[in-house]
């Protein structure tokens, strides 16, 4: 045995441990050093890349074979194909008469099952050999075309989870690893039988006391099975999905090293998807993964792909076409793009999944859980003062059930006992970043400490530096979410020197070697964003301002709020137009008295009224009296974005009041109102509406019945094709700004272009009808 390692003893946990932990023993007792894993975990939940660094770090591997061998996702043959990888020499030893798998046939064997000492002592002699021969290549009969890129990527996956922060806490003895349970979510995806005709009403269900109780899966493994390998897995920020996704992603490659008629493996972060050009996946896929290129197209279109995909939230939500100028939903986008011959696991948070207007053509939806007081209890358990910390804070304690979160915890306050205690008396906001503070503090230090350590940026120069970086990259939707290159980080000197030593310290994490990179969490990137952007909010550039509420709206962090409320004070107007956005987007009920002051003022743009409108209608019911006051106020521009925010919200009462009753300003505003809202009392009132003598309720009535584009309103709008009158008072043009109508439409043009969409035979004759009256006329 060389001198620098040891021997890795591998063993099936359900059957083996009896022979692994006697070769231990034994080993030690003839004075060479063995390392087995001893931690008791289901396979399916090992979210450490611990096994593979031992296996590296070794100078043999023995295999101990027992009947659970056998089976697909079994420990021993994952340690097996990352040995062959490294090119350990391995050592078969058999403890039952049963066929060693397939990749080791041609090493050596010792049969252990009818004597232990001969081949114990031939066992030996090999280990003394301090050549150490390297493993032969796996025995297949069917050579795998794909080895090398499989390899790279079991390598790729394994340097992920190192970089975890499983794999970077302080071990005062064996810091227990946490199960992640996940439970089905079957509303949350569209399966095929959803597709088919509902044959029995759901009613019979209901009278036989036939209920749909949430399945509990204890590892993502059972309900990829069970849901017919098409899985959507959902969670909240940190609480473990790419780490599930990557440790998942493991163990398929290691099945298809070991066998190659298993689907082949295809990871990639989805952030890297081009959302504006949207090209097919095999299209991406491409570009992506270059190991593939010649062969994506046909694996796909074969339905040979287990297509491993994470971070859907990345896309961001609804943007702009850049050709069509339409607004779109890149996530949505992608959706469609999957094919449905292929296996398929996707990861997304579940909040921004569930704001998606289309659910996702999978078989099976998962949500990861939050961890309970038991796991949190083991977890902690050499820790007790923070322990103690938790169970005397019932929020601080929730913030603890994400398991990153509560791994930060245990990292950041191992050993400080009184840091930990003082948790308790700190805002939940300030708590996260306190961790995330002391995380790269101690990371900082540590790697400081390191002999020849060369550090050339100080803990100042890189919060700066990430945090320039993370500002850009949340306020850009248009940019792929927490995806890097090392000119992202080019405002000092020496970017690729910094994003080395972000590295090091486990902030940041390769996506493609020396080209992309991610933080190792996006809550991560969000809290360098945080402490950067909001500085900045005092800046007097205008457009630093705009981009730091905009990337402080991606953090989603709610103590950006007051910071966020002085600077729509103090700002121009559009400063104010995106502030107002962000503050919907939080749907700041703080902000309610600010926002309809800017509806009131006189100071403000037509368009940052109409934002300050739609942030209003972001908040809800809290604003619906202040808007209704606004409605009934002084100001003209005002009571149309308040009849406007009215009839998004569906307030359907205080409008009709004002058509009923209010001056022909307010009534023009209301009628503006219900042309946005929808709905049988809304279709009716609109029909009386396009009756009324004066022009500018018709107007706006004509245009909501086009929107509403409801067959019952054809007659009426055949009668309208004769109204040639224009409104164009100040007020509508400033209405009709940016809109889709020509400001010289006529209401007979709006009522020609709603029977064309409407489209019934008899809307479509009265239109060419119509048309080449016009024609004649011209």
């Amino acid at each position: 045995m060389t001198d620098s390692g040891f021997i890795f003893i591998s063993y099936a946990r359900r059957d083996g441990s009896e022979y692994a932990f006697r070769f231990h023993t034994q080993l030690a007792q003839y004075g060479f050093d063995s390392w087995l894993d001893q931690r008791g975990i289901d396979e399916t939940q090992d979210f450490t890349a611990e096994i593979e660094k031992a296996i590296e770090a070794s100078s043999y591997v023995v295999t101990c074979i027992t009947p659970d061998v056998r089976r697909d996702t079994s420990f021993v043959r994952r340690e097996i194909g990352y040995a062959q990888i490294v090119q350990k020499p391995i050592i078969v030893a058999r403890f039952a008469n049963v066929p060693p798998p397939i990749s080791v046939v041609n090493h050596t064997w010792l049969d252990f099952f009818p004597d232990w000492d001969g081949p114990f002592k031939r066992l030996c002699d090999l280990l003394r050999d301090t050549a150490g021969s390297p493993a032969p290549p796996p025995a297949s009969s069917q050579p795998d075309p794909y080895q090398t890129y499989l390899e790279a990527l079991y390598k790729d996956v394994v340097r992920y989870l190192d970089r975890t922060v499983f794999s970077v806490l302080p071990r005062q003895g064996q810091m227990p690893l946490i199960p992640l349970h996940s439970q089905a979510a079957p509303d949350a995806v569209i399966t095929p039988d959803e597709m088919q005709v509902q044959a029995m009403p759901l009613a019979f269900f209901d009278m036989a006391g036939i209920e749909d109780r949430p399945t509990t899966y204890h590892s993502v493994h059972d309900a990829f099975d069970e849901n017919a390998h098409r899985l959507l897995l959902l969670g909240a920020p940190g609480s473990g999905k790419t780490t599930t996704l990557m440790a998942f992603a493991r163990d398929m490659v290691a099945r298809r090293l070991a066998d190659p008629t298993h689907l082949l493996p295809v990871l990639a972060p989805i952030a890297l998807w081009d959302s504006d050009r949207h090209p097919t996946l095999a299209d991406w896929l491409v570009q992506a993964i270059p190991p593939l290129k010649d062969d994506i197209a046909a694996i796909l279109a074969q339905g040979r792909a287990l297509l491993l995909l994470d971070g859907l939230d990345e896309l961001g939500d609804e943007r702009e076409d850049s050709k069509t100028k339409e607004l779109y939903d890149p996530r949505l986008r992608f959706l469609h793009a999957l094919p449905t011959n292929n296996q398929v696991l996707i990861t997304c948070r579940r909040a921004d999944y569930y704001s998606i207007p289309e659910k996702a053509r999978l078989t099976g939806a998962i949500t990861l859980q939050p961890l309970d007081d038991a796991q949190l209890k083991n977890y902690l358990h050499d820790i007790p003062d923070l322990w103690a910390a938790l169970q005397a804070d019932d929020q601080l304690r929730e913030m603890a059930r994400t398991p990153l979160l509560l791994s930060l915890f245990a990292y950041a306050f191992s050993g400080l006992g009184d840091e930990a205690r003082q948790l308790i008396a700190i805002d939940q906001g300030d708590i996260r970043d306190k961790v995330f503070e002391t995380y790269v503090s101690r990371r900082y230090t540590h790697e400081q400490r390191k002999p020849q350590a060369h550090i050339a940026f100080s803990l100042d120069d890189l919060y700066q530096r990430l945090g320039a970086a993370g500002m850009r990259n949340a306020s850009d939707r248009k940019l792929p979410q927490n995806v890097f290159s090392v000119e992202d980080f080019n405002e000092g000197p020496d970017p690729g020197a910094l994003v080395e030593l972000a590295v090091r310290l486990n902030i940041l994490v390769p996506l493609a070697p020396g080209t992309r990179y991610r933080f190792v969490h996006l809550l991560l990137r969000d809290y360098f964003t945080f402490l950067y952007a909001v500085p900045r909010l005092t800046d007097p550039d205008w457009g630093v301002i705009t981009s730091a509420a905009q990337a402080l709206s991606a953090t989603g962090d709610r103590r950006t709020i007051e910071p966020l409320l002085a600077a729509f004070a103090s700002g121009n107007t559009y400063v104010r137009s995106t502030i107002a956005q962000v503050l919907g987007k939080f749907k700041a009920e703080e902000a309610i008295p600010a926002l309809i002051d800017g509806l009131l003022s006189t100071k403000d743009h037509i368009t940052t009224k109409r934002s300050i409108a739609r942030a209003l209608v972001n908040i809800g019911s809290p604003a619906l009296e202040p808007l209704i006051g606004v409605l009934h106020g002084p100001s003209a521009a005002g009571q149309i974005e308040a009849a406007y925010a009215l009839g998004q919200m569906g307030a359907i009462d205080p409008l009709a009041a004002a058509v009923e009753s209010g001056s022909p300003d307010l009534r023009g505003a209301a009628v503006h109102g219900l042309s946005e809202a929808s709905g049988p009392r809304v279709l009716n009132l609109l029909l009386t509406l396009v009756q009324d003598e004066d022009t500018r309720v018709r107007h706006n009535a004509v245009r909501g019945l086009d929107r509403l584009a409801d067959p019952r309103s054809v007659p009426a709008l055949i009668r309208l094709l004769e109204d040639e009158t224009v409104y164009l008072s100040h007020a509508l043009i400033r209405i009709l700004y940016a809109s889709r109508y020509a400001l010289n439409q006529r209401i007979c043009d709006i009522a020609a272009d709603a029977l064309a969409r409407i489209g019934t035979p008899e809307a479509l004759a009265a239109v060419e009808s119509w048309r080449r009256k016009q024609d004649k006329k011209s």
